[in-house]
């Protein structure tokens, strides 16, 4: 593919030139936006999500998210809408959806009916601009918010519709390919993954130790090698609670993560963070960090602080005795992968209550052996976090080159007038995340 014959200059904070032929429209020429909201009728419609597979219907079963007490204020969406998020842009996985369907969608975000372009084309181009976050120019307040005339002020390029057409073509295909390589890669990512967990559980379970096995009473661990002592929670736990109160300013602010027990990164306004900290705790290194609320929906509910700080008061504290703290910590790790404590759950947010869970028994080996435990854990890790690291890079390569195809197509640096479209059958990016910006 090459260039088009001839450019010329436009002036546009992420283009500097166009193709010839091409023309600059301005967005309130292009999009009407539509508010007319669900009312009383809301059970009539598809609860639907921007997502980084575009506006798609919404996975009520999976629990994931927050919901409203009622979708009244939700506004109604049809087929070839464009949804666009306006407003947190940097913490938003994806600011702009094509609907491919009717239904409704949260009122925080902008509905626009497209006239005189072709919706495809339209998302790929504000997709492609997302994925650089170029709107960031037009930013207003704390929020990053763009406001509707200045977002209707601006100006995006306009091929013919027949190029338009030809264009949308061209990347449906593309991004499938993209998207079929992507995928084996995340497969192989998963299976690697999957081969880890499973050799760290042999060696925290002694599923590996050969020789004469006893039956044991909690339902992740059906038997124990016969030397591992059985030993209830309560006597390796204990529950600590220190408010930091007024001296919140002293401690650093802590999150528990699936890297740890980790600094909370204020910098970038991730998340959201209460009026004042008096009600959170204090936590030390050795300590032990479990959330035990939410849990399926957590992605990390264990950790073990490795300094001092503070963290939400919503959580667990506890001191350990009489164990190595990293062999419980790669115990309840991979508990925590499985959500193997799902017996234990109470309530609807699943709930694990202390005293229940320091009632539990888990099976033991000897301080010698836990010890060499961990070091084995290190190493199985180490191994496979190394293999990991490897697909993790050809998924960014391709991730990053299908991003620039888009770019590369919609502002006119590549020519794809000419190439001739196969038959194909087109691949969704499957894995990828499907997040919805909560109002």
């Amino acid at each position: 593919m090459n260039r088009y014959p001839a450019y010329k200059e436009v002036d546009l904070p992420w283009l500097s030139e166009m193709p010839q032929q091409w023309c600059l429209v301005r967005n309130r020429d292009i999009f009407t936006e539509k508010t007319d909201v669900v009312g009383d009728d809301f059970s009539n419609y598809t609860l639907l999500s921007l997502t980084t597979k575009g506006v798609i219907p919404r996975d009520l079963e999976s629990g994931k998210g927050k919901f409203p007490s009622d979708f009244k204020s939700y506004k109604i969406v049809h087929k070839n809408d464009i949804a666009f998020c306006l407003f947190d842009i940097d913490e938003t996985p994806r600011t702009v959806g094509l609907a491919n369907e009717d239904g409704m969608l949260t009122g925080a975000y902008t509905i626009y009916q497209v006239s005189g372009l072709l919706p495809e084309y339209v998302t790929y181009y504000y997709t492609a601009l997302d994925d650089i976050k170029a709107l960031r120019y037009y930013y207003t307040g704390l929020r990053k918010t763009v406001k509707a005339d200045a977002f209707l002020s601006m100006k995006m390029p306009a091929p013919s519709i027949t190029e338009q057409r030809q264009i949308v073509d061209y990347l449906n295909w593309q991004t499938s390919r993209m998207n079929k390589l992507i995928s084996a890669k995340r497969r192989e990512l998963k299976l690697v993954k999957e081969i880890k967990h499973n050799e760290v559980k042999k060696l925290v379970f002694g599923l590996n130790i050969k020789g004469n096995r006893k039956p044991t009473d909690n339902p992740w661990m059906t038997n124990a090698p016969e030397k591992w002592t059985k030993v209830k929670l309560r006597n390796l736990f204990t529950e600590v609670k220190e408010s930091v109160g007024d001296e919140s300013e002293k401690y650093t602010l802590l999150s528990l993560t699936t890297n740890g027990v980790i600094v909370r990164d204020l910098s970038e306004a991730k998340g959201k963070f209460p009026s004042d900290f008096s009600a959170y705790q204090v936590v030390n290194p050795g300590q032990f960090v479990f959330c035990l609320f939410d849990i399926d929906e957590t992605p990390r509910t264990v950790g073990l602080a490795t300094m001092q700080g503070m963290i939400t008061g919503a959580y667990t504290v506890f001191d350990v005795k009489q164990c190595n703290p990293e062999y419980l910590l790669q115990l309840f790790t991979v508990l925590d992968d499985e959500k193997a404590l799902k017996p234990l759950y109470s309530g609807l947010r699943k709930v694990i209550k202390t005293n229940n869970f320091l009632n539990q028994s888990i099976y033991l080996p000897s301080e010698e052996e836990q010890s060499s435990i961990v070091s084995d854990v290190a190493e199985v890790i180490k191994h496979y976090d190394n293999i990991e690291k490897v697909f993790k890079k050809e998924i960014d390569v391709l991730t990053d080159l299908k991003k620039q195809i888009v770019f590369s197509v919609v502002t006119g640096k590549l020519d794809v007038r000419g190439v001739s479209i196969p038959d194909y059958e087109y691949v969704d990016d499957e894995d990828s995340e499907e997040e919805e910006q909560e109002d």
